[in-house]
């Protein structure tokens, strides 16, 4: 496909949001319906714990990486200091992290998960690395024991710099960092990248065993990463590994070829045409639920693939098994809603998004936030004004919690468009549950394999 098919690069840097990147692709290779659900109609879904203690990990390492030791250090010294600098940095990240967690209304039930199993994690990650920091003493390749022809180090701490892997920043102005390729139209986010060797080792980092179904993903992602190193003009990486921190070696695979890059970006480039997202006119249509089947992994009771376990599409879904819960006396979400100054509905809050500033024409500032809701009717996303969130964040309103909003007011958009309920003063909630498992089913916790859909 041309390149006249798409928005010119400077249409995507002005539209960052429509960009193509490997969550979203993913999130369509499971099944269309889920991939309509996050990346076109924008619905909100809720922080699991698994996903919070994946970042800690991956935190917690990074910062240890980056750390300078000190000049007299032996490398016997040098391999406990880092392993007592990742033990304590990662009691202080769990502890913060789990009040943080209790604070975040986006975050669905407790911080109950296993402090010791995600802290092994982080010490194997950092036995990967001084893997790297031994092969550079030696002189040798960490992966074909190649000589290299190294300059001869002066001090053991030299070669923990030397080795040190690039990573992006954990913070930029205006949001997540990521590498954008020249055309403008895909986005993506490398957590290590190895240049000692001589050439670029992309690691992609799983706080997991490797035995999840979003582990089957692995080779789709880095097929990406080769696709994006090739369209930034730096060729061929040099390897491409998955550390799966839950098992004993470093996943080496191998690079794919130009063709299989080449085809890969043809792929994307039809899946955003038909997406239309900047003119917003794609087709419900075009994205019906079809779940892929995953080798190797049971279906849940009554559900078509695996992944419907997991889907935060599921709720409706017929291919699903799940049930979501009913309207009650209120109405029955998803488009068309009716219209009314006082209106009710009841529902699963699916997920509340972070607080969001627009500029508008006056100057003046507005903060708003987006929340989505599902009962039997459909979904529904909101946008309201951040300081009736806090009010009702107060009442009790959070993810995986089913609750009543009464008092919502409904405004329909003067040249068509979907009808939106308004909250506001009058507003009042109730909590009817803390959280809806029908009889068999579960929440669809989504663990930290599942990469976040900003990346």
């Amino acid at each position: 496909m041309s390149e006249s098919n798409l928005p010119s690069a400077n249409i995507w840097n002005e539209n960052p949001w429509a960009r193509m990147s490997f969550s979203r692709l993913a999130a369509y290779k499971r099944c269309p319906a889920w991939y309509m659900h996050v990346g076109l109609e924008w619905h909100a879904t809720w922080t699991s714990p698994e996903q919070e203690a994946g970042h800690i990990v991956q935190d917690v390492l990074q910062a240890v990486f980056d750390n300078t030791p000190a000049t007299d250090v032996t490398a016997t010294d040098l391999e406990a200091r880092a392993a007592a600098r990742v033990q304590l940095n990662f009691s202080k990240e769990w502890a913060k992290a789990a009040a943080a967690y209790a604070a975040n209304p986006n975050a669905v039930g407790s911080f109950n998960i296993s402090e010791e199993k995600y802290g092994r994690y982080a010490r194997r990650g950092l036995d990967f690395h001084t893997r790297e920091v031994q092969s550079w003493l030696e002189d040798r390749h960490p992966r074909s024991g190649a000589r290299l022809g190294l300059p001869a180090y002066g001090a053991v701490g030299d070669a923990w710099v030397a080795v040190r892997p690039w990573h992006a920043p954990e913070v930029v102005a205006g949001g997540f960092w990521n590498e954008v390729i020249p055309q403008g139209w895909f986005q993506g986010q490398y957590d290590l990248v190895y240049e000692w060797t001589g050439g670029r080792r992309i690691v992609d980092l799983k706080a997991s065993a490797g035995t999840s179904v979003f582990s089957t993903e692995i080779e789709l992602q880095l097929l990406a990463y080769a696709f994006m190193e090739r369209a930034l003009g730096r060729g061929s990486p040099e390897g491409l590994e998955g550390w799966f921190l839950g098992a004993a070696e470093p996943k080496v695979f191998a690079v794919p070829n130009k063709e299989a890059t080449d085809a890969f970006g043809e792929f994307v480039k039809e899946l955003l045409v038909k997406s239309a997202q900047l003119e917003h006119s794609w087709k419900p249509e075009d994205f019906p639920a079809a779940p892929a089947q995953v080798a190797g992994f049971e279906k849940p009771a009554g559900a078509a693939s695996a992944w419907c376990g997991v889907c935060p599409a599921a709720w409706t879904c017929k291919l699903s098994g799940k049930q979501a819960p009913s309207a009650g006396a209120g109405v029955a979400l998803g488009a068309p809603l009716p219209q009314g100054n006082s209106m009710s509905a009841e529902g699963l809050v699916c997920g509340i998004k972070m607080p969001k500033t627009k500029q508008m024409r006056d100057g003046s500032t507005k903060v708003t936030r987006r929340i989505t809701l599902v009962n039997e009717g459909g979904y529904s996303s909101f946008t309201w004004d951040e300081r009736d969130m806090q009010r009702l964040l107060r009442d009790g309103l959070r993810a995986g919690r089913v609750v009543r909003l009464q008092g919502l007011k409904s405004w329909a958009p003067p040249h068509g468009g979907h009808v939106q309920y308004y909250a506001g003063a009058q507003t009042r909630l109730e909590v009817l549950s803390e959280a809806w498992r029908p009889s068999g089913q579960d929440a669809g916790v989504i663990e930290r394999d599942a990469p976040a859909l900003g990346e």
